[in-house]
């Protein structure tokens, strides 16, 4: 296998696509759909990324990528790539205790709860990381004008280099819908895997915080800010 082949590393995948990142051109990250007719979902995302990454800033914590190009196929693979089904991120769960022991473990789809995250010692406070998954929740949602359904909230690093400064990332936006009502961004963030802390739980005022930071441009935006969080305490309640 040549060094173009084994420089593109698999970070990721779903249901829906498989994420992989071009060290040798500067760390590009490609997605790569799992059926070839999901391609137009693929361009749709694209888009929607086109539309979101200029209103969301990279000033934040958690970094969204900038959508380059779009490749209606496959092309752009070496010939003789092989999928090194390997995976390098963690998934950043604050609204789910994670520390129950299972039965089964699976090393490339690891959920990160509070505790875990606490005791990686990841350089950031759990604090920051929830107010600032607020932040950038609430201008997906107030900025770009989306309901943020089924966005993820990750850690990765480099397995080749563990002393490489690790990084916070939110991605997977293909299911990304323009809202009407609060009611909507709060069936969205339950739909969400746990990512988000929850009413009542620890670092649950630290998101509240930076969600209403971010609304806190517009009246309108603040009003319905605060109704979303209202309704999800309603909900979480039931």
């Amino acid at each position: 296998m040549s060094a173009e082949e084994v420089s593109i590393v698999r970070v990721g995948a779903g249901s829906f696509a498989t994420a992989y990142v071009w060290q040798s051109y500067n760390s590009v990250v490609l997605k790569k759909v799992a059926e070839p007719l999901q391609n137009d979902v693929l361009l749709r995302e694209y888009n929607r990324l086109q539309a979101l990454y200029p209103q969301v800033g990279n000033e934040l914590l958690f970094k969204v990528p900038k959508a380059m190009e779009h490749f209606p196929s496959y092309s752009f693979f070496p010939a003789g790539f092989k999928d090194n089904k390997q995976s390098f991120v963690a998934r950043i769960y604050l609204g789910k205790d994670c520390t129950e022991p299972k039965r089964f473990f699976n090393p490339l789809n690891f959920p990160l709860d509070a505790n875990r995250l606490s005791q990686l010692e990841v350089g950031v406070p759990i604090a920051e990381i929830a107010r600032d998954m607020g932040r950038l929740l609430s201008r997906i949602h107030f900025k770009a004008g989306f309901d943020g359904r089924d966005i993820e909230f990750v850690l990765g690093g480099h397995q080749s280099n563990p002393l490489r400064k690790i990084g916070f990332y939110c991605f997977d936006f293909n299911q990304l819908r323009t809202w009407k009502s609060a009611q909507d961004l709060v069936d969205s963030f339950l739909a969400n895997d746990p990512y988000y802390p929850r009413p009542g739980h620890e670092y649950w005022d630290d998101f509240r915080t930076g969600y209403l930071l971010e609304a806190a441009n517009g009246e309108k935006d603040t009003e319905i800010a605060e109704e979303v969080l209202s309704l999800l305490v309603s909900r979480l309640k039931q």
